[in-house]
């Protein structure tokens, strides 16, 4: 599988949507962080189908956990930077 980065934006999930028809869950199973995985993995190569993603998967069976782990810790931070912006803003009355 070749190398990519995992970046946490809106594109990742507008993507998932795309494939999917439905938003990321608040409580993913595996088939979701397969797609999300997926997702990411298309902006490296977008002439790999998901049959043969799942194949790359089933020969490094550690790099979907290392994902989610990875994934996480960069949500947290997208979400935490996301809050900061909300509280940042003034609101007139």
């Amino acid at each position: 599988m070749k190398k990519f980065e995992i970046k946490v934006s809106y594109r990742i999930y507008f993507m998932y949507e795309k494939i999917t028809g439905k938003s990321f869950p608040e409580k993913p199973m595996l088939m979701d962080w397969s797609v999300l995985m997926y997702a990411c993995y298309l902006g490296t190569d977008d002439t790999v189908t998901f049959d043969q993603f799942i194949d790359l998967l089933d020969a490094e069976p550690t790099r979907l956990n290392d994902f989610i782990i990875e994934f996480v810790k960069k949500a947290e931070v997208f979400g935490q930077s996301g809050e900061e912006k909300k509280k940042k803003v003034k609101v007139k009355n």
